[in-house]
């Protein structure tokens, strides 16, 4: 294509369009993540095509093509100031009906391109336009002022509407370019360039200044918060001050000052509406009279109210947590404030402050936690290791002191951490640098640096607090049994025992692996009478060989208990009413599975019995399988139904079905298997031996 010759002057419009893109993305600083900053893009855009749009209008060589471009200029000079509005809307509040506002373009458009009749000329800046004087034309130009007045309206409207000083100032701003250089500088000149098609065009150049006075707007920032000048020094001020600096920080949309909005609206649900203002150098002060009247646990509830729906409040966890735990400090009532936690636990799970809430204390409350379950494994293992850390933090500040910060330097990847006498554990550094490393090395190199700095803070509380350790042990295996599956698959559980056994006595070891009910001795029941420990029986197989009149169920027994006291899960393979479920009976958590003939199908009976075909093997180790499948710790499994299944399938049949337990999982899987030796011959007791490696006999009395 051949330009016509065009006149320096014309050069301003793609030199204003890519200026436009380029100040647009410094502004949002990335992708924009919220409807105004989406939408402040999208009027870049629009900008800078109707710039484009203008230039190849001026400079193309024929009259179709200058049409075209003409044309096309006219939707995006339609839509610049719909656009702006959407954003500064957008801005005070995310409605996506806004958009309705956008529906007076429509009428325009038809307005425009079916009866407003334009005649091209050539001039010596390029190609430009006469229109053809009608009622029209004239209805063209008195529509696109009600649009102009309309986008003038609502600006004004939302200056009246937003207390932030800062947002006033942003939209004024905006409001004096839209209507200095648009609603003058682009609109009512273009209205003298239709009757003076020679002059130079000054579309581009007004349009520019125009946009440049919306991004300077735009990226005016909020300045820090800071106590008032002379005021005394107070923990609750400084907290606050700090979370609300940290609350304009990761807010959505603090590109363009959104965040600034949200914090209005927060201030005003927890009763501060007031509590903010702006000095002289125009940075945001705390009101302590305000705050000093408020009453702190409707501050509470209310932020947590507020926070538990938005997405971005796990980036200002660390600063709530330290807010919350100073505000539990100073209420008297504390059960009031713990009643508030509960109804709020699922947030505060999701964000980890459960477990640093009242330094560890609140962890009590929870009876279950699925918060990590949909994490990546790495980020399970660490958010994890910040649990355990937040509910033994308190424990060492207020007995030993800040050893803690000169400690987590000697940890390459700890040095990033940053830890507080209030709980906050701020693990963000940390999580971007695990990102950089391969995925194979982020689980070790989280449990290198994090298992031996925990297993460190233990030992330093119990070289201090002697047997008073007990509940910083019983903390941390409640966080384990909470998180159990995740504690499991990224061998922290296995890791911290191993390194807190070469720190503190075995007595306390042993209570981080106790559940709830059961005593240390109830650890290694069953393997003590071995010689084994209870690890070592996971991936192996029991033969308990009996005559009968012995004692055999006391054996299976304290197998069963052991495995509940580590908080594993017991299947037991038996039929229902047998003397083995009977010697069970007073204990929980079992689950039973019952061979029988009087059943085709399996059958739930409830959550821990269920009943399967005897004649269908298959069904019972699809039951078995689901339910190895689904436990998130080792399975130990009794067999105490052989002599059926021998009766009904045969001996080879039953030994594939043994093989087939074994096989299912080996690394989670323990299988006991009971044989009345009396019952059967040497042959399938030496067949059973060969496949199941601990071989326990048990004669009778």
């Amino acid at each position: 294509m051949i330009f016509l010759s065009f006149h320096p002057w014309l050069l301003f419009y793609p030199v204003a369009a890519i200026s436009s893109l380029i100040i647009a993305l410094q502004i949002l600083k990335g992708k924009p993540k919220t409807l105004s900053s989406k939408n402040f893009l999208l009027f870049t855009l629009s900008i800078s095509l109707w710039e484009f749009s203008a230039f190849l209008h001026r400079v193309v060589p024929t009259e179709e093509l200058s049409r075209f471009f003409l044309q096309f200029a006219t939707v995006f000079y339609s839509l610049n100031p719909l656009l702006l509005l959407m954003t500064v809307l957008f801005l005070w509040k995310e409605d996506v009906k806004f958009y309705l506002l956008l529906i007076p373009a429509i009428p325009l458009y038809v307005l425009h391109f079916m009866f407003v009749k334009l005649k091209l000329i050539q001039t010596s800046y390029g190609w430009s336009y006469m229109l053809e004087s009608s009622v029209f034309s004239i209805i063209d130009y008195l529509a696109y002022m009600l649009c102009l007045l309309e986008v003038c309206f609502f600006i004004a409207f939302l200056i009246k509407q937003v207390k932030s000083s800062i947002i006033r100032r942003k939209y004024f701003i905006i409001l004096v370019y839209f209507i200095l250089f648009y609603v003058f500088g682009v609109f009512g000149l273009n209205i003298i360039l239709a009757e003076n098609p020679e002059m130079p065009p000054p579309g581009g150049i007004n349009t520019y200044l125009f946009f440049l006075g919306v991004s300077y707007a735009f990226s005016i920032r909020e300045k820090t918060v800071r106590l008032e000048i002379g005021e005394v020094k107070d923990l609750l001020l400084d907290q606050y001050a700090s979370f609300i600096n940290k609350f304009i920080e990761v807010a959505p949309g603090k590109e363009l000052g959104q965040s600034l909005i949200e914090l209005e609206r927060y201030l005003a649900r927890v009763g501060l509406k007031n509590a903010l203002e702006h000095d002289s150098e125009g940075r945001l002060i705390i009101k302590p009279e305000v705050l000093y009247k408020a009453d702190l646990i409707t501050i509470a509830e209310e932020t947590l109210r507020y926070f538990e729906d938005k997405p971005w409040a796990t980036e200002l966890s660390d600063s709530l947590l330290k807010l919350l735990n100073l505000i539990y400090m100073k209420v008297k009532d504390k059960n009031v404030l713990k009643r508030i936690f509960v109804r709020y636990e699922d947030f505060l799970k999701k964000t980890d402050i459960a477990y640093g809430l009242a330094g560890g204390e609140f962890v009590s409350e929870i009876e279950n936690d699925d918060s990590l379950k949909n994490l990546p494994d790495w980020q399970a293992c660490l958010r994890l290791c910040r649990r355990l850390i937040y509910t033994v933090l308190q424990d060492f500040y207020s007995n030993i002191g800040n050893a803690i910060e000169s400690k987590i330097v000697s940890f390459s990847l700890l040095s990033r951490l940053r830890i507080s006498r209030l709980g906050e554990v701020d693990i963000k550094s940390v999580e971007e640098s695990v990102k950089l490393m391969p995925q194979s090395e982020r689980i070790p190199a989280l449990l290198d640096n994090f298992i031996p700095f925990i297993a460190w803070i233990v030992e330093e509380l119990y070289k201090n607090l002697g047997d008073n350790i007990d509940s910083v042990v019983k903390r941390l295996r409640l966080i384990l049994r909470l998180n159990m599956d995740v504690a499991m698959k990224t061998m922290i559980y296995n890791s911290l025992v191993e390194s807190l056994s070469r720190r503190i006595p075995p007595s306390y070891v042993s209570m981080l692996k106790l559940a709830e009910g059961f005593t240390i001795r109830d650890l290694s029941r069953f393997s003590s009478r071995i010689g084994l420990e209870h690890e070592r029986l996971v991936g192996r197989g029991i033969l308990l060989e009996f005559e009968p009149g012995s004692a055999y169920l006391e054996y299976v027994k304290d197998y069963v208990i052991e495995t509940l006291a580590h908080e594993d899960t017991a299947i037991i393979i038996t039929r229902k009413g047998s003397p083995l479920q009977d010697r069970l009976q007073e204990l929980r958590g079992i689950k039973f599975i019952h061979p029988s003939l009087m059943v085709l199908h399996t059958t739930l009976l409830s959550e821990s019995e269920v009943h399967v075909s005897l004649q269908d093997v298959i069904q019972v180790l699809e039951s078995l399988g689901r339910s190895v499948k689904s436990s998130p710790s080792s399975v130990f499994v009794v067999f105490d139904s052989i002599t059926d299944f021998m009766t009904q399938h045969g001996f080879e049949k039953t030994y594939r079905l043994i093989r087939s337990m074994l096989e299912l999982n080996p690394s989670k899987v323990s299988l006991m298997v009971t044989l009345n030796v009396k019952a059967w011959g040497e042959k399938v007791k030496s067949a059973l031996e060969e496949i199941l490696n601990i071989i326990i006999r048990v004669e009778q009395r």
